[in-house]
């Protein structure tokens, strides 16, 4: 099955939610980026595929 950007454009905004930045969060943002996004891929239950996906789309800040 193949699955085109549409269907990761709505899969993504089907799990958007609001998070919290505060000590209470369940993403540790005190880690590094490359951490945070470890933690946030696992939170959203990402496949290797959507992981791939963003990682070849976005580019890491400096």
């Amino acid at each position: 099955m193949e699955i085109s950007k549409v269907d990761i454009k709505e899969n993504y905004i089907y799990r958007l939610d609001m998070q919290d930045f505060t000590t209470n969060s369940d993403i540790d943002w005190s880690k590094t980026i490359s951490e945070i996004d470890a933690q946030l891929y696992a939170k959203y239950n990402l496949t290797a595929e959507e992981i791939a996906f963003i990682e070849s789309k976005v580019k890491e800040m400096e």
